[in-house]
């Protein structure tokens, strides 16, 4: 089997997964019924389940980021890596951080949710001050997201833990078999649990651990009847709707079963040629690589249009409607002349790096 550094289903993935968060947001906004509690009690709760969405984006960071690396058997070049990763992740929030709070100064009209839940009317309540919005800016340091971006937390903890996965990815290099890969996957978990702020790098070491034995996993996977897979795939469906299914547990462990759960969504993805090629579609294609701003820029749209719109009409649908145009165009747009260009640059000018 020819060795893959790039699976271009994994946008698709990645699309979907961001979608899943929009639409959780979008349900989020309309104030609990009976009918809303019964949707949220049902299996179809896993459609916008933003929390395991989320885990699964930490394990396609690390599986996606950790796959190169071990596909020519080096080790990452730290400062080149965390480079980057800057890079990538700055310009286009910093982007959307500017027009969240040109959204909210300028225009949002927080009486229109006063009918709607209050979720929808826990976020943009208090002022932004410029240490708010300086720290907000670097990505590193604790703040209130919800005053700005609400959905950047996990862009803060996608920086944090650029900056440790590089570790990670040499001691699985250095690792000679799948036993001491488990044992480092295991101290991520110990970790995690004691310190806060690495309590999702186990998602991040998981998708590591994936990504270097992927080759091997897919071919077990591929070569299984296909009630097996079926039956692996809804096990990894379950594991990563677990909040769902097993409410009782911390939500330490339930990131934990999501994020196993991501890694056989991921592994029998890869090894379906029907959802692989399904995933590739120009559809899905498109979703996946406008999934970062469109992320970024969904909830700030969401609650300046629906504080507006929501009084005039009386309908979220409509509302949720317009967000999604308005978000993939935005999206489009930030992929093409701020994500790529920017992205390519910081490539190009790290390549020479031997640190």
């Amino acid at each position: 089997m020819q060795i893959k550094s790039r699976f271009i289903e994994l946008d698709g993935l990645r699309g979907l997964a961001a979608f899943s968060v929009f639409l959780g947001h979008s349900i989020g906004m309309m104030k609990g019924t009976e009918a809303i509690d019964a949707l949220y009690a049902s299996p179809f709760h896993i459609l916008w389940d933003g929390a395991g969405a989320v885990d699964l984006f930490f394990v396609l960071s690390g599986f996606v980021l950790a796959l190169p690396y071990f596909y020519k058997v080096e080790n990452p070049k730290y400062l080149q890596f965390c480079i980057r990763r800057a890079f990538r992740l700055y310009p286009a929030f910093w982007l959307a951080l500017v027009l969240s709070l040109a959204l909210r100064v300028w225009g949002y009209n927080p009486s229109g949710l006063e009918a709607l839940s209050d979720w929808s009317r826990s976020m943009w309540t208090s002022n932004v001050t410029i240490d708010l919005f300086l720290r907000s800016m670097s990505l590193l340091l604790g703040v209130d997201t919800r005053q700005i971006d609400p959905v950047v937390w996990t862009l803060i903890i996608e920086m944090r833990m650029s900056i440790v996965l590089p570790v990670i990815i040499v001691a699985l290099n250095y690792s000679r078999n799948a036993f001491f890969d488990l044992v480092i996957f295991a101290m991520c978990i110990v970790l995690g649990g004691v310190i806060d702020v690495l309590a999702y790098l186990p998602l991040f070491a998981l998708g590591a651990v994936t990504a270097k034995h992927h080759a091997a996993l897919h071919l077990k996977i591929s070569d299984m009847k296909l009630f097996w897979w079926l039956g692996i795939l809804c096990m990894g469906i379950m594991l990563y709707g677990n909040r769902w299914i097993v409410p009782e547990l911390s939500h330490f462990q339930q990131d934990i079963g999501s994020g196993l759960g991501s890694a056989i969504i991921i592994l029998c993805t890869l090894a379906s040629p029907v959802l692989s090629g399904a995933l590739s579609k120009p559809v899905l294609h498109f979703m996946g690589y406008t999934s970062y701003s469109f992320y970024l820029l969904h909830l700030p749209l969401l609650l300046f249009v629906t504080s507006y719109l929501f009084p005039l009409t009386n309908s979220t649908l409509l509302c949720t409607v317009i967000v999604l145009v308005f978000a993939y165009v935005l999206a489009y747009l930030a992929f093409q002349f701020i994500e790529q260009p920017i992205n390519k640059f910081g490539r190009d000018a790290t390549i020479n790096f031997n640190h």
